[in-house]
């Protein structure tokens, strides 16, 4: 998602430049091939998943005075969108300096969530206790991915919506160069091998685990009652039109869509879009607990 410069608020500017230090103080050197890569990531793309993952939310209902816990909220994008929604946020991360810059971001905001500093394998919350579990970008971080996910699944409410995105690990993009390094084929790689090239390469430590394969996370999900299917932008927008065609606008792509529709393929077509997002360099998944 692109925003002009002037439809960003004057308190992510602000922000941007506590990220900045925070980066140099973590070893990043503004000389850094990576410095603006890592600044951007933490700041503004924070900000603008959080525009996205609040509207994603709002197509599964109204999120005014739903309990919402987001987990590993890092910075506090997606804090900073779902308060400003009317929900009643908590944050959980780690990782203390990132709690601190969190809570100072809310503030610039004049925005208000309860932050607690947790480990997301043993949730400091009583089962069922939330309306909305989001978890965004997280997983690729975390070794037994699998019980991380049981554990968010366990404090939401029945009937609650989980929320999570990731990097796909089936993605040829993500093969090519990895989201967080930007090196070619360090996503499949064993994590030593991977770790030694990032060091050698970037001067960096490697602070990710492996990327989950949607397709796992999936079933994951459908194991422990919840449902989850995919929520890519590109592929919604595509299934919709598919199923209506009449919604299209060009007379040749309406015409063929209505053709497939009489031939009673739009059904195949609409799985081959789905098994293709699987392949996606950014997973997202959405569904309900029974």
């Amino acid at each position: 998602m692109e925003f002009r410069p002037e439809s960003i608020p004057e308190a992510e500017h602000q922000f941007k430049s506590k990220v900045e230090a925070y980066a140099v103080a973590q070893g990043v050197a503004p000389s850094h091939r990576l410095f603006r890569h890592f600044v951007e990531a933490d700041s503004l793309a924070t900000y603008a998943a959080g525009v996205r993952i609040r509207r994603e939310l709002s197509w599964s209902g109204e999120l005014r005075d739903q309990s919402v816990l987001d987990v590993g909220s890092g910075f506090g994008g997606t804090l900073i969108s779902i308060a400003g929604a009317g929900a009643r946020v908590v944050g959980l991360e780690y990782d203390r300096e990132r709690l601190r810059l969190c809570r100072e971001r809310l503030a610039l905001h004049g925005l208000r969530a309860s932050l607690v500093r947790g480990d997301g394998f043993a949730l400091p919350f009583p089962t069922g206790s939330f309306d909305v579990v989001v978890c965004s970008e997280v997983l690729e971080h975390v070794p037994r991915k699998r019980a991380f996910v049981e554990e968010m699944i366990r404090t939401l409410k029945n009937g609650g919506l989980l929320y999570l995105s990731f990097p796909n690990r089936r993605s040829i993009t993500n093969l090519l160069s990895d989201p967080h390094y930007q090196l070619p084929l360090i996503s499949v790689l064993p994590p030593r091998i991977s770790a030694w090239c990032v060091r050698r390469v970037r001067g960096l430590d490697y602070e990710v685990d492996d990327l989950p394969a949607a397709s796992a996370v999936t079933r994951w999900c459908r194991d422990m009652g919840v449902d989850v299917a995919s929520l890519i932008h590109s592929e919604r927008v595509l299934v919709e039109r598919v199923m209506n065609p009449m919604t299209v606008k060009r007379y040749e792509m309406r015409a063929a869509l209505v053709g497939l529709q009489k031939l009673r393929l739009s059904g195949a077509l609409k799985a081959a879009i789905r098994f293709r997002s699987g392949f996606g360099a950014s997973a997202v998944l959405v569904g309900r607990k029974a």
